[in-house]
């Protein structure tokens, strides 16, 4: 096995391992590639024979015969959460004037997205709501209740995004929003949610701002 900092790391198959289990290839190398266009070109120039990619650019690589390999359940979602919520008693970072301690905010912040927009520009329809970040239909705990009264609660409303906003003492201009996102393989998706986010929080009068590390 070899490492190369920022680069890639290289595994060379055990051939007697303890699981009795021998992978059919000797050697993987896996291969850092940040860039979406990078991986894409990697892929098409045999440089590489699987990458991660965004949905936006698998029509590409399909149209040169690749095939798109998905896992048949749910095994990553993408969400954004709000920062600096501390709701543990007597917990001493707690401050009582973060925004988001408010429920109208939140309940506005959902209501200002379009997720059916999302859904069809950004996942190209193949994403699956998730009305509790990280608990899927499929999982333990999950409540059905929670898709049935999800649109009335946090269904895509502007108009009543900026009136919660208001009735909350945040009128338009006074509530900035920073976003912080990073890249992550299996959600290519991460960083243009984080735009989009940014860019739909200034719709609603309340500037929006995407940092990316």
């Amino acid at each position: 096995m070899s490492r190369q900092l920022g680069q890639s790391i290289v595994f060379e198959r055990v051939e007697h391992h303890w699981s009795g289990i021998r992978p059919a290839f000797k050697e993987l190398e896996i291969r850092i590639a940040p860039e979406e266009s990078t991986r894409l070109a990697m892929l098409l120039n045999g440089e590489a024979h699987i990458v991660d990619l965004a949905r936006e650019l698998q029509g590409d690589a399909e149209q040169r015969g690749m095939q798109i390999l998905a896992a048949s359940l749910a095994a990553e979602w993408v969400s954004i959460y709000f920062g600096g919520q501390y709701h543990i008693s007597g917990d001493p970072k707690f401050k009582a004037e973060v925004p988001w301690n408010d429920r109208r905010v939140r309940q506005a912040m959902n209501m200002a997205i379009n997720r059916q927009d999302v859904q069809v520009h950004l996942f190209r329809n193949k994403g699956e709501p998730m009305y509790v970040s990280g608990l899927a239909p499929f999982l333990e705990g999950y409540n059905s209740a929670w898709a049935q009264r999800f649109d009335q609660l946090y269904g895509y409303n502007p108009t009543r995004a900026k009136e919660l906003l208001k009735e909350a003492g945040y009128p338009p201009g006074t509530l900035p929003v920073k976003i912080w996102s990073f890249t992550q393989l299996a959600k290519p998706e991460i960083s243009p949610l984080a735009e989009a986010g940014s860019d739909v929080f200034a719709s609603c009068g309340h500037p929006g701002h995407h940092r990316e590390h």
